[in-house]
C-alpha cells in the first residue's frame, strides 16, 4: 500500500503512533521486580501495574463502578455490587444505567471486565466467571484482582499508514497476563502490604482462591482487614469471607454485621451473607441454627448480580436446585416464597439458559404463584418470568445495554 503522504509526515505520524502505543502498554508502580517489557509477567501481589483503559470509559469529572461483559455472543454492562452507580464529583447522581458514556475515569472508579471486551487496538480476556478488576489513581487504571489477559494489537495503530509483513512484525500483538501468578499463599503474604490497593485485590482474589476451605487461621486473617483503616479494603475482606463459604466465614462476617456502622462497608457485609442465607435456604444443614426465615431475611437483605452469581454457582455444584427451592414454594411464610422464587429464575439464566423444556417445567412450577396476595412474591415472580422468557437477558439477569 502506498501512501501519499511526504516522508518526513509518516516518519512524524509512525512516530507519534509509537508514542500512542507505547502509553497503551502496562507499567509497574514502585516496582520491586520493575519491568518495562511490552508483555512482561508482572509479580501482581509486589507491585501496582497501571493499564491505560481510556478506550473503554467515558466521563472524565465522574466516579463510579461498573462491570463489562461479554456473555453468549452478547456485550453489555451492569451495576452488580453494593455502591454500584455513578456520580459528578461535587455535582447531581446520575443512574448507573443511564448511558454506556457515562462508564467513568474519575478516580476511585472500579471498572470490572467479564468475558471478552475490546477498544480500539486493546482486548480485555477473563477466565470463564472471573471479574478481571481495576480501580483509578492519580497513576491510572491499577490492576486490582481476577485473572485475565490485556492484548494490544500494534498494527491496527499502523494500519492505513504503512503495509506491515505480519510474519516478521515486531510489533505482533502483544499480550500481557494479570494475576495468574497469585496463590493462597501468595495472597496471604500480600495482606501486610503497606498500599491498600494489593491488600484489596489480594484480600479480593484470595476469597476466590481458597474457596472450601473452613480453616480458621485463614478466616481470622482475612476478618483482621474488616478493620483496616481503607473502606476499600474492608469491603474486600467482606467479599472474600463471602467467596469462601464457609461456616467459620458466616460467623466472622455475623460478628462484623452486628458491630458495623461504617455506611460503605455494611452493604457488603449484607451482599456476603446474602450467599449463605441463598445456601441455607437450599441446603438448611449448611448453617446450623438458622432456620428458612432466618436463610430467606439475610438473603434478601443483601442480594446483588454478584452474589446471586457465587450463590448459584455454589448450589449448583451441591446438585440439583429446582426441587429443593419448589418445595419453598408453599411456605406460610411470603419472604421465604419470594426468595425462591427469585432464586429459580436466576438457575435458569446465570451463566447460560436452562434448555427450553427445563424452563418451561421451571414455569410451571411457579404458575400457583401468579395469584399470590403478597406484592414481594408478585414482584419476584416478574422478575423470574422475565429472565426466563426474554432471550436478551444476559448477566445475572441484567438486560444488555449495548
Amino acid at each position: 500500500m502506498r501512501s501519499n503522504c511526504p516522508p518526513a509526515r509518516i516518519s512524524h505520524r509512525l512516530a507519534m503512533l509509537a508514542a500512542t502505543a507505547a502509553a497503551l502498554m502496562p507499567s509497574a508502580v514502585s516496582a520491586q521486580e520493575p519491568s518495562s517489557l511490552p508483555g512482561a509477567h508482572f509479580r501482581a501481589a509486589e507491585a501496582r501495574i497501571v493499564v491505560d483503559l481510556t478506550g473503554f470509559v467515558g466521563f472524565t469529572n465522574c466516579v463510579g463502578n461498573l462491570t463489562l461483559y461479554e456473555q453468549n455472543g452478547r456485550a453489555g454492562w451492569a451495576s452488580e455490587r453494593p455502591l454500584d452507580a455513578i456520580h459528578v464529583q461535587g455535582g447531581r447522581a446520575l443512574p448507573g444505567d443511564s448511558d454506556i458514556s457515562a462508564i467513568c475515569d474519575g478516580e476511585g472508579s472500579e471498572l470490572r471486565f467479564m468475558g471478552k471486551r475490546s477498544a480500539g487496538a486493546m482486548t480485555v480476556t477473563t477466565e470463564p466467571g472471573v471479574r478481571l478488576c481495576f480501580r483509578k489513581t492519580q497513576e491510572g487504571w491499577v490492576y486490582l484482582s481476577g485473572p485475565g489477559t490485556v492484548a494490544y494489537d500494534w498494527t491496527k495503530l499502523l494500519h492505513g499508514l504503512v503495509k506491515t509483513d505480519p510474519a516478521a512484525d515486531s510489533h505482533a500483538p502483544k499480550t500481557v497476563k494479570l494475576g495468574y501468578d497469585r496463590t493462597a499463599d501468595s495472597c496471604v503474604r500480600a495482606l501486610s502490604s503497606d498500599d491498600p490497593l494489593i491488600r484489596e485485590g489480594n484480600v479480593r482474589d484470595l476469597g476466590r482462591l481458597a474457596a472450601g476451605q473452613d480453616a480458621p487461621e485463614l478466616t481470622a486473617r482475612i476478618a483482621e482487614l474488616l478493620k483496616d483503616e481503607e473502606p476499600a479494603v474492608r469491603c474486600g475482606a467482606a467479599e472474600a469471607l463471602g467467596s469462601l463459604g464457609t461456616r467459620s466465614a458466616f460467623t466472622a462476617l455475623r460478628e462484623a454485621a452486628d458491630m458495623a456502622g461504617e455506611k460503605r462497608t455494611k452493604p457488603f457485609l449484607a451482599e456476603a451473607l446474602a450467599i449463605y442465607g441463598g445456601v441455607a435456604l437450599f441446603d438448611p444443614r449448611s448453617l446450623p441454627g438458622i432456620d428458612a426465615e432466618q436463610a430467606a431475611r439475610l438473603y434478601n437483605a443483601g442480594n446483588t448480580g454478584w452474589a446471586d452469581r457465587v450463590l448459584i454457582h455454589r448450589m449448583r455444584a451441591a446438585g440439583d436446585i429446582v426441587h429443593p427451592l419448589s418445595q419453598l414454594l408453599g411456605s406460610a411464610n411470603p419472604m421465604i416464597r419470594a426468595a425462591a422464587v427469585e432464586l429459580l429464575g436466576l438457575d435458569a439464566t446465570v451463566d447460560g439458559r436452562r434448555p427450553a423444556a427445563e424452563a418451561k417445567d421451571i414455569r410451571k412450577l411457579l404458575e400457583p404463584l401468579k395469584k399470590d396476595g403478597d406484592p414481594n412474591v408478585r414482584a419476584a415472580l416478574r422478575k423470574a418470568d422475565l429472565r426466563i422468557g426474554n432471550k436478551d437477558m444476559l448477566l445475572d439477569g441484567m438486560p444488555g445495554t449495548i
